[in-house]
């Protein structure tokens, strides 16, 4: 028998701890529809909502999991900060991607240009080389901490073991500092050339 988890929050909490199926197909019907409607006006296509949503499911299972679980709001609303916070760090990694590591940043045929657009793509690639001159400025270990996290998506908890960092707070922590000193040295160099 189906249970009513729309009066019974309390239930649908605990049934989703125990990887209830009525449970998580619940969440599926009443959360995906305004979850897809969201991510879409925000530039997202869907297999990428897919994806963060049932991230976001994963999510939600491991921290009502936690003993020091504590629900201070609607679960449909904390439910969507998570998939909030996905995709904004899916955009922060995508972004990060084309500016640092060069991706789609110029296209070799550049006749089929129009003037403002060769002109996008010229300074661009001029940013594109101050950020691998800041890069190379940064230097290892913060170096290869941002290519393990942008370039090959790895989680903290990996980047911390491979760097022998103690714990993956550290590793973020590192990698904060990390980008905070390339964006010092992409400004101080982009101030260089532009004075």
């Amino acid at each position: 028998m189906k249970k009513n988890y729309k009066l019974n929050t309390t239930e649908l909490i605990k049934d989703l701890a125990n990887k209830d199926k009525h449970a998580i197909e619940f969440i599926y019907k009443q959360y995906y529809p305004t979850v897809r409607k969201m991510l879409f006006k925000m530039g997202a296509h869907s297999e990428l909502i897919k994806d963060i949503f049932q991230e976001a499911i994963i999510i939600l299972y491991f921290n009502l999991k936690k003993s020091t679980f504590s629900l201070n709001c609607n679960l449909k609303t904390y439910f969507i900060s998570i998939v909030k916070n996905l995709f904004l760090n899916e955009l922060k990694k995508t972004e990060i991607k084309k500016i640092i590591f060069n991706t789609n940043l110029i296209n070799e045929e550049k006749d089929f240009y129009t003037e403002n657009t060769l002109n996008i793509d010229l300074e661009e690639n001029e940013q594109l080389k101050m950020l691998e001159k800041a890069l190379q400025i940064l230097g290892n270990p913060c170096k290869k901490i941002l290519e393990l996290f942008y370039l090959k998506n790895l989680s903290m908890t990996q980047i911390a073991q491979i760097m022998g960092y103690t714990n993956s707070n550290n590793a973020k922590t590192q990698k904060y500092k990390c980008l905070l000193r390339l964006k010092k040295i992409y400004f101080k160099l982009k101030k260089i050339n532009y004075d």
